[in-house]
């Protein structure tokens, strides 16, 4: 867990829900600001359904404040999204997101 996003998520003056998600994908993140909850946990961490969890998740996307990218399997199959909180405090990330994404869902969120 970053302490860092989740005292900025906490202080976001955003809608509920998406300060309610905002602060489960804070939870979740490391010290970069990177997490990949499925949209299970972050609907059942949040209190709110799946298909609230998604379109929440679009509205943070949509108002900049994270960016996501799906991510596969060596099988193929879709696993956890990878999600980076975008707040002004982060330092820009040089490197691609695939650097520090994880290929499979074999890592466990911080």
């Amino acid at each position: 867990m970053s302490f860092q996003a989740m005292t900025w998520a906490i202080t976001q003056r955003i809608p509920a829900s998406q300060k309610i998600v905002l602060i489960v994908l804070a939870n979740y993140a490391n010290e970069k600001g990177a997490c990949w909850p499925s949209l299970q946990t972050i609907a059942k961490d949040a209190g709110i359904s799946k298909r609230t969890a998604m379109r929440t998740v679009e509205k943070l996307i949509e108002n900049k404040i994270i960016s996501v990218k799906k991510r596969r399997r060596s099988t193929g199959n879709q696993t956890s999204s990878y999600y980076q909180i975008l707040p002004r405090f982060m330092v820009p990330i040089k490197a691609e997101l695939d650097d520090y994404a994880p290929e499979t869902n074999d890592i466990e969120p911080p």
